[in-house]
């Protein structure tokens, strides 16, 4: 897809042309929309969407960056205690400290999961969109 082909489609979608300080891209996973085209995030959404991205995939995993990741499918199978917890989110916060530069203020706390199940570890990212005004919140894994 030619990229003058791209901005033009985001720009249909988009009248506001929030794509031209927040950004825009295709969202993850990949999805197709009912007409055919690549389903795409913009602005805030695709802020929230670049973070999925960073937490899905393990530190190395992504060829050409070997610190690109959050390390969160490490976690997958481990006995979770407090320093299990803390390194969580030391992990997911760097790497999207240094992955995603729009984001501000940014506070990752790891938790079990509070509706019964005590194998699920919840990440709570709390951050400001640089050029936004409001805090946003990000719950992983999203139920």
């Amino acid at each position: 897809m030619p990229k003058d082909y791209v901005y033009e489609y985001l720009r249909e979608i988009n009248p506001t042309n929030e794509e031209e300080t927040l950004g825009a891209g295709f969202a993850f996973p990949l999805e197709v929309t009912t007409g055919g085209n690549v389903k795409v995030t913009i602005g805030e959404t695709n802020v929230k969407s670049a973070i999925f991205h960073i937490a899905a995939y393990r530190r190395g995993d992504l060829y050409g960056t070997p610190s690109f990741g959050g390390n969160v499918p490490m976690m997958v199978f481990t006995v979770f205690s407090g320093d299990k917890l803390k390194l969580h989110e030391e992990w997911l916060q760097s790497s999207i400290e240094a992955w995603e530069p729009r984001v501000t203020d940014l506070r990752v706390t790891a938790g079990k999961d509070t509706k019964g199940n005590d194998n699920k570890v919840v990440l709570l990212t709390q951050y400001r969109v640089e050029g936004v005004d409001t805090d946003t919140y990000t719950v992983l894994p999203a139920d």
